[in-house]
């Protein structure tokens, strides 16, 4: 933009250009926000799709390797801002070569190429004790399942669940657990995770159970379509569930005379009964 008389100046909206300022903290909300108010024109709908789709892609998983990351609570980014080609990625997180590290003396160094070091404790009810040893990023896989409480982390239903939310399952709980403990994990922690990052329905109440004790009846009732809609399921060797409305059309199981076929039948209806 430029006043009468004076020279025009073009700038062009490209994917990197907006990469660049993603980089240094701006956000696709306040680029199409600056471009609509220092245009004399509505924003176009192709502009504004870019915005949104190289915002997107942007927030996608980016691979790297041969970096150094610096990290800290929030805000912290601003202590690594006078070091040579240190660039701010968040809040809480610098990008720099990894031979800046050598300038870093009151840092706490990690290399996380090598294998984690244990700094956590846990107990049965989920309360994690960090030791003085735990970096930034360890810290921060904590936050992601489970909650501070005063000096202790606790890992509980809620913790977890957030986490699955965030798409982290169980599976990567316990792989972070593994890394980061010094002792095993507890083996009903370990289920508690897995049943709270998965939870499933239970069932507490009484059950129409059905024995059936000779194979070959059992494989009829199991398998006949007729007594299907009678039926919950059958759990070998020779057990059904009965639905609990149905229990007024009781099976019974005649036994069969010697040379004969078995039979099934509804009890007061002989004359409504199936052979095999």
């Amino acid at each position: 933009m430029s006043a009468p008389g004076e020279r025009v100046q073009t700038f062009a909206l490209s994917r990197e250009s907006v990469y660049q300022a993603l980089e240094s903290g701006l956000t696709p909300e306040m680029i199409r926000d600056f471009l609509t108010r220092h245009s004399k024109t509505e924003l176009p709908d192709l502009v504004a799709h870019s915005l949104n789709e190289w915002g997107r892609k942007r927030e996608a998983l980016i691979f790297r390797t041969g970096i150094a990351l610096g990290a800290g609570p929030s805000g912290s980014a601003i202590l690594f801002a006078g070091m040579a080609k240190a660039r701010s990625v968040a809040d809480s997180f610098v990008l720099f070569p990894p031979t800046a590290t050598r300038g870093l003396k009151e840092c706490l160094l990690r290399d996380h190429r090598a294998f984690a070091r244990p700094t956590w404790e846990v107990d049965e009810e989920g309360r994690v004790r960090v030791t003085d040893a735990a970096d930034s990023v360890c810290l921060a896989r904590l936050a992601q399942f489970a909650d501070l409480e005063g000096k202790h982390w606790v890992i509980t239903t809620a913790s977890v669940g957030r986490a699955r939310e965030r798409g982290i399952p169980a599976e990567q709980i316990l792989g972070w657990l593994d890394d980061h403990l010094s002792h095993e994990l507890p083996p009903i922690l370990k289920t508690a995770i897995g049943n709270w990052s998965s939870p499933a329905g239970v069932f507490l109440g009484e059950l129409v159970m059905l024995q059936v004790h000779q194979p070959q009846a059992y494989d009829m009732v199991r398998d006949s379509p007729r007594f299907q809609p009678l039926l919950l399921g059958a759990f070998p060797p020779n057990w059904f569930v009965v639905r609990p409305e149905k229990c007024s059309e009781r099976l019974v199981m005649s036994q069969p005379r010697p040379g004969s076929a078995p039979s099934v039948f509804r009890a007061g209806r002989q004359d409504d009964y199936l052979r095999r």
